[in-house]
This record gives C-alpha cells, sequence and structure tokens, in this order.
C-alpha cells in the first residue's frame, strides 16, 4: 500500500499491517503520520516483488543507466557506477517485467514518473520517504498512481482546463525530482483532478472513433 502526500511525502507498507476491524464505522488505525498543514491525496496497491534492497538498489542503476543511454530519463547528476552489479540478465529482465512506475502530478501541472523500487518499505504510521521536490515552481502534489507505458492522463484545472497527453511522453525521474513542465497553467490556474485511462480504454475509444468516422 502506498500513501501520498500532498506536500511531497509517501509511505509504503504491506497491507497486513492494516488489521481487520469488527465493524465499519472503526476509527482505524494511523497509515501516515502528517505535518500539520499536510493531508493525504492518494492510496493505491502496488504489487509486491521478492527482492531485498541491495538487489533493487542494483536494478535501479542498471535500468536508469540504460534508460539514460536511451533517452528516456533525466541525466541527474554523475555518472552511473554499474561495477558492483551482480545481478544476472536474467535477474534484470524479471524486475524489469514486475517494475511499476508511479506518476506523479502537482498542482502548478508537473509530473514525472519514479519507479516504485525506489518507494522502500517502511512501518506503517510513519512519516515516510520524500516523493517529490515539492517548490513554489512547481506546487503541492495533486495525485500519484500507478500507470503504464501506454497509458493516458486526462488533467482538469480550477478553470475547467482539460488536458489529454500519453504517459509515455511524461520524463522518469528519481524519486526526489521536481518533474517536468506536462500542462502549463495560466496565473492562478491550478490542477485540481489526474484520471488515468488505461491503454486497452484509449484503444477502444480509438476504433469507435473511427467507426464513427466511417458512418458519417
Amino acid at each position: 500500500m502506498l500513501l501520498c502526500s500532498k506536500e511531497g511525502k509517501a509511505v509504503r507498507f504491506p497491507v497486513t499491517a492494516v488489521r481487520v476491524f469488527k465493524s465499519r464505522t472503526s476509527d482505524g488505525v494511523r497509515g501516515m503520520r502528517l505535518g500539520e498543514s499536510d493531508r493525504v491525496v492518494s492510496m493505491t496497491i502496488l504489487h509486491g516483488i521478492r527482492a531485498n534492497a541491495d538487489e533493487r538498489e542494483q536494478y535501479l542503476k542498471v535500468a536508469s543507466a540504460r534508460r539514460r543511454a536511451a533517452g528516456q530519463q533525466e541525466d541527474e547528476g554523475e555518472a552511473i557506477d554499474l561495477s558492483n552489479v551482480t545481478l544476472s540478465e536474467t535477474q534484470i529482465a524479471e524486475m524489469s517485467k514486475a517494475e511499476e512506475m508511479i506518476l506523479t502530478i502537482t498542482e502548478n501541472g508537473y509530473g514525472k514518473r519514479t519507479s516504485a523500487f525506489e518507494y522502500r518499505v517502511t512501518d506503517r504510521g510513519g512519516s515516510g520517504v520524500t516523493a517529490m521536490g515539492i517548490t513554489k515552481k512547481n506546487g503541492a502534489i495533486v495525485m500519484s498512481f500507478p500507470v503504464s507505458e501506454g497509458d493516458q492522463i486526462m488533467l482538469m484545472t480550477n478553470k475547467g482546463t482539460l488536458i489529454r497527453t500519453n504517459v509515455r511522453d511524461i520524463r522518469i525521474c528519481g524519486r526526489t525530482s521536481q518533474g517536468v513542465i506536462v500542462f502549463r497553467t495560466d496565473g492562478k490556474e491550478q490542477v485540481i483532478s489526474a484520471v488515468r485511462i488505461r491503454e486497452e480504454d484509449a484503444v477502444v475509444e480509438a476504433v469507435e472513433a473511427e467507426a464513427e468516422q466511417a458512418t458519417n
């Protein structure tokens, strides 16, 4: 389970850390410790993976180096040292298949994709880790959720503006990155919601649109 707050914090913990309560009206248990002005903006369920911290760290190095070489990821800092990587190509392929990307969108139209492997599992009820570098430029987090390469997202602002864009066009960045511009807001305009459009749904829409054009 991954909880994300508007001020750029995230906590990931096993679902089993939340016990089953007898009553629907129970108060529940603390999932995340928040600052005075902070609040949770999203909760998602991630797939677990049988890999230790060292294996995840090694995989992230390899994946980042390959994405940088392909121009798919921002070049953040110095070159990546792969000399200590002991993962086999089979292990790398298996982890790549299991990898999930977390898309994070802010109120000023910034966004980024980050590997879920960067969000380490911690104890429930803690303040978590940095989910995004929050500044006046990018603004507070609006939503954070897993996406696939072929998905699209739709953003809506407080002035009723809509934008629909491909997930693949949003850069992959590190967990503490401030992200890149996805939608240029105008003046006091702010993004208030972000919705994922799954790849299969987008395909159905395209087919229906083509069929409608053919009949007109």
